[in-house]
């Protein structure tokens, strides 16, 4: 009995110090992630690159995600928007919302990224999609939108609806986000009440 509770101490505290390691390992990762966003705010885009390409090179998406708009814009590094890209769909594969969410805008703008055109707009909303179940707010109100008019997707206001309402709950201090959701909204209520 003794040896069970001083092996069951023993896995407690190895068990504690794991998670430690964890949190402390996933905690240094948003310091740097930080580090990297402080160094774009103040113009060291070589700098912030640098950073970006170490944690990215260990699997970190928020890292990849900013090292693909790196790449696009050619800030710290020579412009390659199909660099960019591949990095945008490694993370989207991922699962990073934010990635979803940047894929997303490039095939809705297509053209102007040399992608083309043909299939990009169902493309684009189902990266929407992808990123509006992964909690993704702006991506929320981008999938209502295309929902509601239809854009690379069946045309269905109830549907556009639900997601307006979903990211109305989830725009926290960004004003302009949700007077956008609330004027659609308001657009939407008597057209699904006339319906019903």
């Amino acid at each position: 009995l003794m040896l069970l509770i001083a092996m069951n101490s023993l896995i407690r505290t190895f068990t504690a110090a794991a998670l430690f390691c964890v949190a402390a390992a996933a905690s240094q990762a948003a310091d740097d992630v930080a580090t990297g966003t402080a160094a774009l705010r103040t113009g060291d885009f070589t700098g912030a690159t640098a950073l970006w390409q170490d944690m990215a090179t260990v699997g970190n998406p928020s890292a990849v995600n900013n090292l693909a708009f790196m790449y696009i814009s050619g800030n710290g590094v020579t412009r390659d928007v199909a660099k960019g890209m591949d990095l945008l769909k490694a993370a989207a594969d991922f699962g990073y919302p934010m990635s979803q969410y940047n894929l997303g805008l490039m095939y809705a703008n297509a053209e102007k990224f040399g992608l083309a055109p043909v299939g990009a707009a169902v493309t684009a909303t189902d990266l929407y999609r992808a990123a509006a179940f992964g909690g993704h707010v702006r991506a929320q109100y981008l999938l209502a939108t295309r929902t509601f008019l239809g854009v690379g997707t069946e045309k269905d206001p109830l549907l556009a609806y639900t997601w307006l309402k979903v990211a109305r709950t989830g725009t926290g201090t960004d004003l302009n986000l949700a007077k956008q959701i609330d004027a659609l909204i308001e657009v939407l209520e008597p057209l699904l009440a006339a319906e019903s």
